[in-house]
Parts: C-alpha cells; structure tokens; sequence
C-alpha cells in the first residue's frame, strides 16, 4: 500500500489550495486556506501519517524568507513529520532546519552546485531525512534557477553517489494535470535496490493511485498528492467533509 503525503503550497504565508466541502459544508472551510495550521490539523485528524509543504516563495527564486518560520511553527501544530522542499542555499542552512523540528529535506540544485556538502550532509543526518527533488522534463533535469544541462538518469546515479536513497519525482509537463504518471519515466529512472521512491504531483484519482501501486517493485513507495485531495477526489473525503461539519 503506497503511503499518500497531503501537500501544501505556502505563498505570503498563505496556502494555495482550498479545501472543497461537500453540499452544506462549504463555509465551514473557508478559513483553512488562509491558516496553515489547520489544515496541518486536519490532514492529520484524517489519519495522514506525513505531511508536504513547498516554500514556493523561495523556490522559484522570491526573497521572502517568512514562510520558514511559519512552516517551523506548523511542525510543531501536530505530531507526525513534517517535510519541506525549498531551494536551500547551503547546507547550513538544511542543518539549522532539521535541528528545528523538521523531519526531511528536499533539496534541489543543492545535489548539484555542493556535492562534497550534500554527502556531508548525508553522513551526519542519514539519508532518511535528506531527500532529493527529480524534476524530469524530455528526459532532462528542469532546474529552475540555473542553466545546468544534464538527464534525469545521470543525475540520479549523481544523487546515487552522494549517498541518497529518496529521490522525489516531478515530471514537469504533467505535473497537475490529468494524464497520470509516466511508467516509462519511472522505469527509466528506478533503483529499487538502492532508491526509494515518492511521485509527486501526477495522481489525480483513485484509478491513477490504484494503477501506480502495480509498479511497486521499482522501489515507489509513497505519493504526494495536493489539489486533488483539497477537491475530494478520493471516496473516503466525503464522509469525513459531512462528519467534520458536524462536529464543526
């Protein structure tokens, strides 16, 4: 059984994602967006054992640097790890994050500008807490704030290298959207002998999640799924909406 990590994405402190409630539900989660630690709560009260959040403030190249604290903070609202993905600028930095309370990292050019750090890293924190974001696109890495050229296995067998056995999977040109995973993109890049793998982004339905637990055996092990959970794509969300408005 894949284990499912809801996902949150912090802008200016805020999430993006609404949680949809069922018919007569509505207002009671209007507020959610707008108070992370909620919504924290909540994806723990429906039993998630792990949570996601993206800093995307700091990912996509933004100076505000406010939403670290907010997010130290939200590790501290509930009792299961809390991992984040952002573009860390060193490795001192991860190191203060993970004395802070939170559980894992997920560094990106990171890997690739400081090797000799990231194995470092490893060695002192173990892998377990460090993992690595593969942003495939046409078979390429799609580095956001650098002009790196390389492929998605070479970089693997990079991370591979240094010691990492999580890697992340972001295929780019199907990230939210409704095509589902590309088999043929995990199967290009699994390891299931040394690499565990999350899909992130690319399940949107119950068919998608069902069909992706076939492909177990190439080391995946869990999914990070965002809007579709926020919109109730899963069977089992509309009892919880109804039973959460009345307990509300």
């Amino acid at each position: 059984m894949l284990l499912v990590i809801p996902s949150l994405a912090l802008h200016n402190g805020k999430c993006t994602f609404f949680v949809k409630g069922e018919e007569g539900t509505e207002q009671t989660y209007i507020k959610y967006s707008g108070q992370p630690d909620m919504l924290c709560k909540l994806w723990r009260r429906e039993n998630a054992k792990t949570i996601h959040i993206t800093d995307l403030d700091v990912l996509f190249g933004g100076q505000n640097e406010s939403n670290l604290e907010q997010i130290l903070s939200l590790a501290k609202s509930v009792d299961i790890p809390i991992q984040i993905l952002s573009e860390f600028k060193s490795t001192d930095e991860c190191r203060r994050i993970l004395d802070s309370g939170i559980y894992r990292v997920i560094m990106f050019e990171l890997a690739y500008r400081n090797p000799d750090g990231v194995r470092e890293l490893l060695n002192d924190y173990t892998p377990s807490r460090i993992a690595f974001l593969v942003n495939s696109l046409d078979g390429k890495i799609r580095f956001w704030n650098s002009e790196f050229n390389i492929s998605d296995t070479d970089y693997v067998n990079c991370l591979k290298d240094l010691g990492a056995t999580r890697i992340i999977i972001r295929d780019e040109a199907r990230f939210d959207s409704l095509e589902g995973v590309d088999i043929n993109l995990l199967k290009r890049i699994s390891d299931p002998d040394k690499l565990k793998i999350t899909v992130f982004g690319m399940v949107n339905t119950p068919q998608q999640l069902w069909q992706l637990q076939d492909y177990e055996e190439l080391g995946i092990d869990s999914v990070i799924i965002g809007k579709p959970l926020y919109q109730n794509a899963f069977p089992c969300q509309k009892i919880w909406r109804m039973a959460e408005a009345e307990l509300e």
